[in-house]
Formats: structure tokens, C-alpha cells, sequence
């Protein structure tokens, strides 16, 4: 039997209030997903605040902060490495 959503919200509601204020109660299944949005936020192809509510929507929590987002951004190594663009601006 799968838990319904609103559990999982909830869920993600307290975890996230045990966490440092500078970092997101990431869920597991939203790994892949979350990084492609780091990707797409890096790449310019994505704005901070979509950025910011997208991770928040993989991860069931109703909102993230600048600072918890820059924050995982660069622990996860995305301020290590330059986006790669080709002749046409298209980044790879």
C-alpha cells in the first residue's frame, strides 16, 4: 500500500525543520530529477527562482531558500566545473 501524498508532505515538513537552515531535506527518489535542475540552472537554460521551486517540488516541501539552494549547489560540485556550449549555443 503506497502512502498518500499529503503524508509525504508532512513528512517532509518535520524532516525539514531538523536540517541546518542552509540545506534541503533532499528525498532519494527525486536524485536524478534534482540534478538535472542544478544542470539546467548552471547551464542558464532555468532562473534561480524556477530553479528554487522546482527542487522544492521534487522534494514535497512547499519552498526552499536562496541559501539553501546555493548551498547544495555547491556542495553537490556545481560552482567546480564551467558549462560546455557548441557553435550553435546549445550547452552539452
Amino acid at each position: 500500500m503506497s502512502r498518500h501524498l499529503d503524508e509525504i508532505w508532512y513528512e517532509q515538513e518535520a524532516r525539514q525543520k531538523k536540517y541546518p537552515k542552509d540545506r534541503i531535506a533532499f528525498i532519494h527518489a527525486a536524485a536524478s530529477n534534482d540534478a538535472a535542475v542544478f544542470q539546467r540552472f548552471k547551464d542558464h537554460r532555468m532562473t534561480l527562482l524556477q530553479a528554487m521551486d522546482q527542487i522544492a517540488k521534487n522534494n514535497f516541501l512547499k519552498e526552499i531558500t536562496e541559501e539553501q539552494f546555493m548551498t547544495e549547489y555547491r556542495i553537490c560540485g556545481y560552482t567546480a566545473t564551467q558549462s560546455a556550449e557548441d557553435e550553435y549555443g546549445r550547452y552539452y
